[in-house]
């Protein structure tokens, strides 16, 4: 899991995280954010606070946790929290 300097601004580490887990993914960065979660605000893992998330099938989701860190996180873990799209919905995966 990426370590961040100390002195360097948590903005340009998450920037930096986001880039490598959109390249992992092979995803547009934008698709990407890190922040509170809608709604409740707690994960699937009864986490609460700020969380990575994932733009999948129309929606902000979280980004499924992994024990290597996001940058961990594949294609198929993305699938297998939040389903397969379906043919119509592919465009959006």
């Amino acid at each position: 899991m990426a370590r961040r300097n100390p002195g360097q601004p948590l903005e340009y580490a998450i920037e930096t995280l986001r880039q490598t887990i959109a390249a992992n993914l092979r995803i547009e960065p934008d698709r990407l954010k890190f922040g509170p979660l809608p709604d409740n605000g707690i994960g699937k893992r009864g986490t609460a606070g700020d969380h990575w998330q994932i733009h999948y099938r129309g929606d902000w989701r979280e980004l499924p946790w992994h024990p290597e860190g996001p940058e961990g996180v594949t294609r198929d873990h993305v699938r297998q929290w939040h389903g397969v799209p379906t043919d119509d919905n592919r465009a959006s995966e």
